[in-house]
């Protein structure tokens, strides 16, 4: 009988591999294996903005538009949020087609910059305030300004890129512009004794702005 203890011994050790081999298997079973974390959806969205709006209502010229935009994007929707921190800047601008005169200009915006990317167009929303520190005519004599000097009422831009041009990255940048009727511009409050003249000037629609989205440089 010593043979068939021989053969039982085998088998049992045969049944304590299965075992073990079984139990390692386990071990490393799929619900032990940490889960990879998604990639992030929401990214940073920033650029340098160069550009200009354009008046023209009874003052007339060019107010060139230079700072930097700083936002956050959400890849999943294409949507996105952010404020610009633009540079005061000074135009030279005529009143009523006749008097020189050169606006210092300044953005208080009155709410966030919004906007999307859908099916290759980049489309931005800003509302801001124009301030005007001082206007000086003929580039020397202050006429009017002051720290409260700004259009009653926050001047609302629709801009977008090029439909025919598709964006195929809304981080590489674009070159975007309001359309149709442009933007508006309210009557003037707070600029002194001449603030009645101003506004009948100043305020108005047909007003076009382009602005140029480009990544910051490094360095």
């Amino acid at each position: 009988m010593r043979w068939l203890r021989g053969v039982t011994a085998l088998s049992a050790g045969a049944a304590l591999l299965t075992f073990g081999a079984g139990a390692a298997a386990a071990s490393v079973g799929p619900e032990d294996v940490a889960p990879s974390s998604p990639a992030p959806t929401t990214v940073p969205m920033n650029f340098d903005a160069q550009g200009w709006a354009e008046v023209r209502t009874g003052i007339r010229g060019r107010v060139t538009i230079a700072g930097s935009f700083r936002g956050t994007l959400d890849r999943a929707t294409g949507r996105y949020t952010g404020g610009f921190a633009l540079t005061p800047t000074r135009a030279h601008v005529t009143v009523l087609g006749i008097l020189p005169v050169v606006a210092e200009t300044d953005w208080a915006f009155t709410e966030p910059v919004s906007g999307e990317w859908r099916d290759g167009v980049l489309t931005m929303r800003v509302a801001a305030r124009i301030k005007h520190p001082r206007l000086l005519a003929f580039g020397t004599i202050q006429v009017a300004g002051g720290p409260n000097c700004a259009t009653r009422n926050p001047s609302v831009m629709e801009l977008r890129s090029t439909p025919s041009t598709p964006i195929g990255d809304p981080l590489a940048g674009a070159t975007l512009t309001t359309s149709g009727q442009g933007f508006s511009i309210s009557a003037l409050s707070g600029c002194g004794a001449l603030d009645g003249l101003l506004s009948a000037v100043a305020a108005g629609s047909g007003n076009q702005a382009t602005l140029q989205l480009t990544p910051p440089k490094l360095g």
